[in-house]
């Protein structure tokens, strides 16, 4: 069984990230991405507006997360719930703790993943959403392949479509190991995992790859030891800051993730 121990604090976080570049006129998508420690290192979502910001498109990116947490977290304490009634959200990634989608020795985490998938889908339905599967990563060929089968078969079992990352991580970092694929952990996404994911769910959202150039991102980066407060704004929820004043990617480095995310998902 490969997964992600919980790590940082246990508290449950609403954050509305945005990059600080100016929108494109017109009225932004809105998306919700629902996990853990994953989402938050990094903080893909603040990485995801400034990809879309730069390339023309208005997009607002939340996300409910808790470190260490899983999709049935999220269903028994009813918080995705409260969230998608409070707030309209175009789409919905729900991204699982790594590795439990793949059923091993101990069950139990299999088949919670996939109640939870089945119900939060149905759930970001019901509100208007399309829900979408953010996979996960493993370093190893094998571990990966077991992975990208098993998020392949539940995604197909929801009847939501998934955009899968352990393939694409797997090409990028065996073509670019010199990148900054994992945080100081070794377990915990890098920036430069964490851009090769906002290209690949910005592939999902318009179609096509972003362009290759200059990024930065104005937002706060979050490490994985960042604790958050109970559902509020970003603005609102940070307790103790464990982050820095955002990040820029060079055009260099841009490229070489977007050589990996125009990788097929078979390896």
């Amino acid at each position: 069984m490969w997964r992600f121990p919980a790590l940082g604090n246990l508290l449950v976080a609403l954050l509305l990230f945005g990059s600080g570049s100016a929108f494109a006129a017109g009225t932004p998508l809105h998306v919700l991405f629902i996990g853990n420690s994953l989402i938050y290192t990094g903080n893909l979502p603040a990485v995801l507006d400034a990809l879309a910001a730069a390339n023309g498109h208005p997009l607002q990116s939340q996300m409910l997360v808790k470190a260490g947490a899983t999709l049935i977290d999220r269903v028994q304490d009813g918080s995705a719930a409260e969230v998608m009634s409070r707030q309209k959200f175009d789409y919905v990634f729900l991204q699982e703790r790594g590795g439990d989608v793949i059923c091993h020795s101990d069950p139990i985490p299999c088949k919670d993943s996939e109640t939870a998938t089945l119900a939060l889908a149905a759930l970001a339905r019901e509100h208007g959403a399309k829900p979408v599967m953010l996979g996960t990563y493993q370093p190893r060929r094998e571990a990966s392949d077991h992975l990208l089968q098993a998020e392949t078969a539940l995604a197909k079992k929801a009847a939501i479509p998934l955009v899968a990352v352990t393939p694409y991580f797997v090409a990028g970092r065996n073509h670019s190991p010199q990148l900054e694929w994992f945080y100081a952990d070794d377990l915990h996404p890098g920036a430069d995992l964490i851009l090769l994911e906002a290209a690949l769910v910005y592939r999902h959202l318009y179609g096509l790859l972003p362009r290759s150039a200059d990024l930065t991102v104005t937002a706060t980066i979050y490490s994985p030891r960042t604790k958050f407060s109970p559902p509020q704004l970003a603005s609102e929820n940070a307790l103790a800051k464990d982050a820095a004043d955002g990040h820029r990617y060079s055009q260099k480095e841009m490229s070489a993730v977007l050589a990996a995310a125009a990788k097929t998902a078979t390896h």
